[in-house]
This record gives C-alpha cells, sequence and structure tokens, in this order.
C-alpha cells in the first residue's frame, strides 16, 4: 500500500471502513444498500441477488477471490441484517464461490487466480466425474428460488468462458446443472444452444420429467419401465436393472421413488420381481446382483440357491427344475443366468437325471 498515489488511497479510504474489528475493511456502499433492504424487514431473495449484483458491478466476482472486501461485507450483512430463509440461503450458497483466505492488509493481494469454494478445491467429484464447483454453486444459488432465470443462465455461461472458452469439465458441469435443476423456457432453450446440444440428446421428448396428474416422475425411468412391461410384466433381472438405473450414482431421489412406486401399482410385475422391489423401496438395502468369479458375472441368488441345494451331496432333478423355473422369472433365461447353470454344472454335483434334464434346457 506504501506505493500508492494519493487519489488512490483518498478513494480507497472513502470506501473502506473498519467495523467492530473485523479482519477486512467493510465495503461502505455494499453495506449502505444491504442495510437499506433490511430496514424494518427481512431482506428479500430478489433483494438478495441484487446486493450480489451490485458487490460484482461487473468486476468478476464470481470467478475471483481477489475482491475479498466486497465478500467480507456480504457476509457481514448476514450476520447482522435479517434476512429471508431464501434470501439467506441464496447469498451463503453464492458466497462459496469466493473463499480463498484474505491476503493480510499490509501486504498486497496475490494475482488473480480460479476461485476455491467452501469446504473444498476447484473441483467436485460426484460418483468419480468431475465438476467446476464455483459453477455447481453458482446455479445452486441461482436455482434458490424454485428455477434458474435466463440473465441467471447468461451470468453462468459468462462465468465459463472467462477468455479461454469453455472446458470438457464445465461443459459436463453444465449438462448436470440441466439435468438436476429447473429452468425457465427461455434460459433452457439458451443454456441448450450455447452447449450445442438438442433436446433430443438429453432428454426424451424434450423434458427429464413427466407429469400425471400434477405429480413429477422421472420421465426415462418411467419409459424404460413402460419398455420392460411390453411383453406382460417386468421380470425380476428388469426391476434390478430399473432399481440401479434410478441410483445413478445419486442416490435414489424422491422423485425417482415416487417412479418406482408409480411403476408397482400401474405396471405388471413378477412375484419375485415385486418383493425385491418392494424391499428395495422400503430398506434401499440389497446384494449385488451379480457375483464376479474369475472375471465372470454369474446370477448370485441363483448361484446361493444352488449351493444351498447341493448342500446334502448333490443337486436333484426337482432342486433343478425349481432351480430353472426361478431363472426363467415367467421370462426367457438371460445369458448370465445360462452362464450361472454351466458354472453349477462344472463345480456342483449333479444327479444323472438332474444333469440330462439341464443340458436338454441349455441346449
Amino acid at each position: 500500500m506504501s506505493g500508492e498515489s494519493p487519489a488512490k488511497k483518498a478513494r480507497r479510504v472513502s470506501l473502506y471502513t473498519v467495523i467492530e474489528g473485523e479482519s477486512l475493511p467493510i465495503d461502505v456502499e455494499i453495506l449502505d444498500k444491504g442495510q437499506a433492504f433490511a430496514k424494518g424487514k427481512s431482506v428479500t431473495l430478489a433483494e438478495a441477488k441484487s446486493l450480489w449484483e451490485f458487490a460484482q458491478q461487473g468486476r468478476g466476482l464470481s470467478r475471483l477471490p481477489s475482491l475479498q472486501h466486497e465478500i467480507a461485507t456480504i457476509e457481514y450483512c448476514l450476520k447482522t441484517c435479517k434476512f429471508s430463509d431464501d434470501g439467506a440461503k441464496y447469498l451463503k450458497t453464492t458466497l462459496g464461490l469466493g473463499s480463498e483466505p484474505a491476503p493480510s492488509p499490509a501486504k498486497p493481494a496475490a494475482s488473480p487466480s480460479p476461485a476455491k469454494p467452501n469446504g473444498g478445491g476447484y473441483y467436485k467429484i460426484i460418483d468419480g466425474v468431475k465438476y467446476d464447483r464455483a459453477l455447481l454453486e453458482m446455479a445452486e444459488g441461482f436455482a434458490a428460488d424454485g428455477q434458474i432465470s435466463f440473465p441467471e443462465a447468461q451470468k453462468l455461461t459468462e462465468a465459463a468462458e472467462d477468455g479461454k472458452g469453455i472446458t470438457e469439465i464445465e461443459k459436463g458441469t453444465f449438462l448436470y446443472i440441466l439435468k438436476i435443476f429447473t429452468f425457465t423456457d427461455k434460459a433452457k432453450a439458451f443454456f441448450m444452444d450455447f452447449l450445442g446440444v438438442k433436446p433430443a440428446d438429453f432428454w426424451s421428448h424434450g423434458s427429464f420429467y413427466k407429469q400425471i396428474n400434477g405429480v413429477k416422475y422421472d420421465r426415462e425411468l418411467l419409459e424404460t419401465a413402460e419398455k420392460f412391461a411390453k411383453d406382460g410384466q417386468i421380470s425380476y433381472p428388469e426391476a434390478v436393472q430399473l432399481w440401479e438405473d434410478a441410483q445413478d450414482g445419486r442416490g435414489v431421489t424422491d422423485i425417482e421413488k415416487a417412479t418406482l412406486q408409480y411403476t408397482m401399482k400401474e405396471l405388471k410385475y413378477s412375484k419375485k420381481a415385486s418383493e425385491f422391489m418392494t424391499t428395495m423401496l422400503a430398506s434401499g438395502k440389497y446384494k449385488a446382483y451379480y457375483k464376479v468369479i474369475d472375471g465372470v458375472k454369474y446370477d448370485r441368488e441363483l448361484l446361493e440357491e444352488a449351493q444351498k441345494s447341493a448342500a446334502d451331496g448333490q443337486i436333484s432333478d426337482v432342486e433343478m427344475k425349481r432351480l430353472w423355473t426361478s431363472a426363467q422369472d415367467s421370462k426367457q433365461v438371460t445369458a448370465v443366468e445360462k452362464a450361472t447353470f454351466k458354472y453349477m454344472r462344472q463345480t456342483m454335483k449333479i444327479t444323472p437325471k438332474a444333469l440330462e434334464f439341464l443340458n436338454s434346457v441349455l441346449k
């Protein structure tokens, strides 16, 4: 600061003030605006957004952590002014975009570098996929009022471009944001045009959700279940597939759970499939469907049934037929189930009559 010109020093002194021992000078203009919003009432979500935009003033605060005084001022407003729940949530979420420790007042600020959000590094890993943490948290803040607007979608894309174009990680982050947050129609169209994707490339029939009688369901999950049920019913392997699709790395959401419950009411499940899905919806826990031995996938449940049948020394004809019926689940036996029967034939003792039956059906 010793090399500052008198004019620059005068502006800095007039713009910032130190209050109650705060480690950073407080921006007087931002504080005045925040206190004006809070006068006699709570700061609304719209006012919180206005305060954040005023703090940025075109200076790129959403991507650069160097303007620590402005960030400190908004944090001070949150501590000392009354905010509505959604207004406070918006600012707290958005403040996650600039949390690198502030430089000491006696030292000049370091050169600007990409923001590192609160609670983690520059990236956020979700199910092994790397996303841009700042963009995710920025979108989360914009969506606090229920949806991301067109101006907010523009700000997201401007934050990503930062003079270098959009990276693959940023594009993947935007696709993820499109999937998990609600956009206005105009914002969605702008966002997808920016990414160069068409609705058909991303959502079936242009919407991630399908509304039935005012209830929102997962469109892709519902259409997969309807496809499985076209031959009369959903089999056990298909029910397992539906559950695994619903988890898609994030765990089963309330909408996905409601979708699966809806399919159980509206579509026919085999007995085994119904029991499985009922258990999963109630507890969310089950053993892995497959058991891998020497790199080969086998049907875990079928294999365990066979091992129980062979516990007395061998698998009888009656037991083998029961195993085959169980595998069919009223449908054709799958390739994995056939491989499991072949593994039984190689590793377990089977009566001659049971072996004759097994060889005939495996043909």
